[in-house]
């Protein structure tokens, strides 16, 4: 270890190395340029968070470790045992054409770092007439000529992937809910970080790694500030910016098949 890594989280770093000594996971290191650590778990996968987030993986998967291995019997294994989530799991696996159009402008903002304010300008409609817009599940108020404006707008393309269901979910060509490839790559705008959380509470909810309590409305949870989440008997409120890394601690505690689908 060095002096110069060191400086960067010498707690966070003596944690991690108390832990490679204990056998718990292997340090791999700390990215200066992009302010990151990286660890390995000890069934192989890498983890690689900012300060932040690796504290939340490794409360994640301390907690995962006083819970044990998920019991197979609390696994959803279809979306249609989880009604609860039903309006996340429809934008996240069988999303209409209107919402896979949300969703591809809501990924073009991202990269672009604009927001509804932004988009508003850029187009000469309101803010509010933007955000209802780009609320999923409205049928009714994203025509494909206004989409095409907001995209053209935000700088992105189009990447309209699955066919739109039509009546129930389940219809038509379902999204994979595990994560997708790489992000950055080529030709590909990742995801922005609102529909990655709501990939990995839906994830860990339909494994019975932890259960969602709120919010499970889409929109909400798109723009949430933190989640409360039951693990065990007790729920508990995540900050969204660490939920992430701390379900994939959990779940690299409790089902690493889980952990592996939460991270490309």
């Amino acid at each position: 270890m060095t002096t110069e890594r060191a400086a960067e989280s010498p707690r966070l770093i003596t944690a991690l190395m108390r832990d490679e000594d204990a056998g718990r996971l292997r340090y791999l290191g700390h990215d200066r340029a992009a302010a990151r650590y990286t660890i390995r778990t000890l069934d192989g996968h890498e983890r690689r968070y900012d300060t932040a987030g690796m504290w939340a993986w490794m409360r994640g998967r301390d907690l995962g470790g006083e819970l044990g291995p998920v019991d197979p019997a609390a696994a959803r294994r279809h979306p249609a045992e989880a009604p609860e989530l039903t309006g996340m799991l429809c934008v996240l696996v069988n999303p209409t054409l209107g919402d896979q159009c949300r969703t591809a402008i809501k990924a073009a903002m991202a990269a672009e770092g604009l927001n509804a304010t932004d988009l508003a300008a850029r187009t000469g409609r309101t803010r509010n007439a933007v955000r209802v817009a780009l609320r999923w599940g409205d049928t009714a108020k994203l025509s494909l000529k206004m989409a095409e404006t907001m995209m053209r707008a935000a700088g992105g393309g189009w990447r309209v992937q699955y066919a739109p269901y039509d009546g129930e979910p389940g219809q038509g060509e379902p999204a994979p809910l595990a994560a997708a490839g790489a992000a950055g790559a080529a030709g590909v705008i990742p995801e922005p970080p609102g529909v990655t959380r709501m990939r990995a509470v839906s994830l860990c909810h339909l494994a019975g790694v932890a259960e969602l309590v709120s919010p499970t409305e889409p929109n909400d949870a798109y723009r949430a500030g933190s989640f409360v989440i039951r693990a065990g008997v007790d729920a508990k409120r995540v900050q969204a910016d660490v939920v992430v890394p701390w379900l994939t601690g959990l779940a690299d505690a409790r089902d690493p098949r889980t952990a592996a689908a939460l991270t490309p």
